[in-house]
């Protein structure tokens, strides 16, 4: 399923961008890239606007309605992009800091087959990538970054 960007070749940048991680009996493995967008080319992190996945009166959704939403509000950023606002991370507005920045253009597979979102966390003073598992229903505690 490809999603914003309608390309798909992008596959290769995300893994590129991806880091091993540990599992729970300590050993080293790879993500697999299962679904991925093309990273935006105009992207201007400092106009980026936080945007709740949620409607009024809802408590969460579901991880399929949360990224159909994703390319709804334009929020539709992926691993490559994240990638980016780290690297120029004083760029990000401070309005989101309270947040995590969810990248769901990308999806993720661990070697059990769970699949995750990308994630950009703040704390300690700094951003930094993490991984969210999206299995499960998706409450309001993380933003789209949205260009409008």
């Amino acid at each position: 399923m490809v999603h914003q960007n309608q390309q798909f070749p992008s596959l290769t940048l995300a893994a590129e961008h991806l880091y091993k991680y540990v599992d729970k009996n300590g050993n080293k493995m790879k993500w697999e890239v299962v679904e991925d967008v093309a990273p935006s080319d105009q992207l201007d992190i400092s106009k980026l606007k936080p945007r709740s996945f949620l409607k009024n009166g809802e408590k969460y959704i579901t991880r399929e309605e949360m990224r159909k939403r994703a390319v709804e509000f334009k929020g539709n950023l992926g691993l490559c992009d994240g990638k980016r606002m780290l690297a120029e991370q004083d760029k990000i507005p401070k309005e989101f800091r309270n947040f995590n920045i969810s990248l769901p253009g990308t999806v993720l597979s661990d070697s059990s087959g769970l699949l995750y979102v990308p994630c950009l966390c703040y704390r300690g003073g700094r951003w930094y990538l993490d991984f969210c598992y999206i299995g499960i229903d998706w409450y309001g505690r993380d933003r789209f970054a949205c260009s409008e």
